[in-house]
């Protein structure tokens, strides 16, 4: 798998990236297999109310095209963590509508099935 960090601030980006590959590896460890490289970009937000850290993840997936997840947060840690959470929600939803699809198909091709 190819992994892309892509971080708005040079510094520290060495602890920033090892964070990030060692949170994708705990959190997506069972889908690794069927994505084909991820991109993760962190971009500071400086608003007058605060600072908040954007992280959007894209993972290219085998024979499912791509799934972005992207969020908002006070904090590097936060962000990447949200965003992973959405991703695996991604990843699993796309899973799901693609075997719904299968078994719709064998049925219409099946008459003979109860629904």
């Amino acid at each position: 798998m190819k992994l892309e960090v892509r971080t708005g601030v040079q510094e520290r980006s060495a602890k920033r990236i090892a964070f990030v590959k060692s949170a994708i590896e705990d959190v997506l460890s069972h889908t690794l297999d069927r994505i084909d490289g991820m991109t993760v970009s962190l971009a500071p937000q400086h608003r007058r109310a605060g600072d908040e850290i954007d992280c959007r993840i894209s993972a290219h997936v085998t024979g499912r095209g791509t799934v972005v997840a992207a969020t908002r947060s006070g904090s590097v840690y936060e962000a990447v963590n949200d965003a992973l959470r959405k991703l695996a929600r991604g990843l699993a939803h796309t899973r799901g509508k693609r075997f719904a699809r299968r078994r719709g198909s064998l049925r219409t091709l099946e008459p003979n099935l109860p629904e």
